[in-house]
């Protein structure tokens, strides 16, 4: 059976399967979009509950959330990890500018396009031989023709489970931008030296004082 199936399921993903992922599976373009975003404010845990309801309103979700409160010698500030659907994501990192004063941010794209039509054949054709030994499982005549088929149908459809778990995770990860927020405080936020002779004097006097 598996010598069988081992043949299916090369002549499956390598020939007409693979020839047509575009029209039954990819249409359009895949692509993952992460990064971050830095936000100066003033009061970080009210900022976090603001972040966190122009989130849900675009139909994201909140994956974590760290809150540290101000303490003699350390500010405040929070940490988010957000979830927002790719198509909302321009609008909703622009409302952030509504939270506070944007100090980075950057977002990378990965096109993962190829990727997920390799595997729509790979699980196009795992269910092809599945179904074959499902068939052959139901005409095997001898126990060891029921063993072995059962066999070699566990082992498929476990392949297939595995495939299609890839598939559903590169989705979520192409439906659903990962940006991570970060919010301090003012004070927190780098200076930028002023260019020239007084700007590389005075980042030089405050480097000596440090020292």
């Amino acid at each position: 059976y598996d010598s069988d199936q081992g043949v299916g399921d090369s002549a499956a993903s390598s020939g007409d399967l693979g020839s047509s992922s575009g029209a039954a599976g990819v249409t359009e373009r895949m692509v993952i979009s992460t990064g971050y975003v830095i936000v100066a404010v003033e009061d970080p845990a009210v900022a976090a509950d603001d972040v966190v309801a122009i989130v849900e309103q675009a139909q994201g979700r909140v994956d974590s959330r760290y809150v540290i409160s101000a303490t003699e010698g350390r500010h405040a500030s929070a940490s988010l990890v957000v979830r927002i659907p790719s198509t909302a994501l321009t609008e909703t990192l622009a409302k952030f500018d509504g939270v506070g004063d944007t100090v980075e941010s950057q977002i990378s794209a990965d096109d993962v396009t190829g990727t997920v039509q390799d595997l729509d054949a790979r699980i196009r054709a795992k269910e092809l031989s599945v179904a074959r030994l499902e068939a052959l499982l139901a005409s095997a005549t001898t126990n060891a023709e029921l063993i072995e088929a059962e066999g070699a149908l566990t082992s498929r459809q476990s392949e297939l489970e595995e495939l299609q778990t890839q598939r559903d995770r590169l989705g979520d990860q192409v439906a659903m931008a990962t940006v991570t927020v970060d919010l301090t405080v003012p004070a927190e936020v780098p200076v930028t030296r002023s260019p020239g002779f007084l700007g590389g004097l005075a980042s030089g006097w405050a480097s000596v004082v440090t020292f």
